[in-house]
């Protein structure tokens, strides 16, 4: 009971530090959170000897697409912000 909470906090906090690692001004900090789901995937079938089949895979691939999608959603959203940041300064320059 307890490590299913426990496992419920971690998973979610994961995806708040995926949108706040996204939205920083290097795109590699976004990268961290993936890299270590595809580490720990690796390890935990490797340790544990898990088949490779779909009701295995499934759960970690869904959570690496879930990830890759707030990486990519968050960098887009960066980029339009420095763009209007950029558009508000030459409009304060033609002035």
């Amino acid at each position: 009971m307890w490590f299913k909470i426990i496992m419920w906090i971690v998973l979610i906090g994961g995806l708040l530090l995926q949108i706040y690692l996204s939205r920083r001004s290097s795109w590699a900090w976004g990268g961290i959170i993936p890299a270590i789901v595809v580490v720990s995937t690796v390890i935990m079938f490797n340790r544990y000897d898990l088949s490779f089949t779909y009701s295995n895979m499934a759960p970690f691939a869904l959570y690496l697409v879930l990830q890759l999608s707030i990486w990519s959603k968050e960098r887009v959203t960066y980029q339009k912000k420095l763009q209007k940041e950029l558009e508000k300064m030459n409009a304060i320059d033609f002035r």
